[in-house]
């Protein structure tokens, strides 16, 4: 199955009475200022409490990043989940952290740094709809007519919605023809609603860009979510010569 590209990298934290177990990361320095920058680009519904649709939220400012999972949809408020970035930071103090959300022990919360080299591309301020190419310089080649034929073979629906292996609209779509193989995605693993219209002259245009290499770009919604975007990426599909493909 396939893994988002953003790591959660605190460990899961018990908790303890009504206060919220924070871990603390002392190698990672982050500016405060930053980190509430990146908390306030939330966005919640419109009686102030968490989306529900999103699963992942990952925004990020300057070089903080703040990652919030909620796999069960719990609906915490707006107070809520500021306060507990709050206690993160005054604990930590210049240090990342994360803890669970005191209010709804299956939220997780994390406060680290933006992706750097290969990984900057998914952080939430990379603009859209830019390119980006042989992102691992260890991948194999691909061969481009691969890849449109990777993305002709998705299945759409009336339409132009892409469709999963049970002709479901679904978080991700993966495909592989040859030497590519293509990664469609919702960074907040919502369902994508993007359509073939939509998508596909972006496609083209990462394709032809890259080449031979692989390559990924962010589109702006698409997602039933109101805090995600669609990533659509190429790779090679053999291993990479000496390290994962990105």
């Amino acid at each position: 199955m396939f893994t988002y590209q953003f790591v959660i990298i605190a460990a899961v934290s018990q908790l303890a009475g009504n206060s919220l177990a924070i871990d603390c990361y002392p190698n990672t320095d982050v500016n405060k200022a930053d980190c509430h920058a990146a908390v306030d680009k939330i966005v919640y519904n419109k009686d102030n409490r968490l989306d529900t649709t999103s699963k992942y939220f990952d925004y990020n400012s300057k070089n903080c990043s703040i990652n919030l999972t909620n796999p069960k949809g719990a609906s915490p408020t707006k107070e809520q989940v500021w306060a507990a970035y709050d206690m993160i930071l005054n604990q930590c103090v210049t240090k990342a952290g994360g803890g669970d959300l005191d209010t709804a022990s299956s939220i997780h919360l994390n406060i680290g740094n933006s992706g750097t080299g290969p990984y900057k591309p998914y952080n939430s301020d990379f603009p859209y709809l830019t390119e980006s190419c042989g992102l691992n310089t260890n991948a194999h080649d691909i061969v481009k007519e691969d890849c449109m034929k990777a993305y002709h073979s998705i299945p759409m629906s009336v339409e132009g919605t892409f469709l999963d292996e049970n002709n479901q609209e679904a978080p991700s779509i993966e495909k592989t023809v040859g030497t590519c193989t293509l990664i469609f995605y919702a960074s907040d693993g919502s369902k994508m609603n993007a359509t073939n219209g939509q998508i596909r002259p972006i496609f083209e245009k990462l394709v032809n860009k890259c080449d031979k290499q692989s390559g990924v770009v962010s589109v702006k919604g698409g997602v039933e979510g109101q805090n995600g975007r669609v990533y659509l990426k190429i790779r090679s599909s053999r291993s990479c010569k000496v390290q994962v493909c990105y």
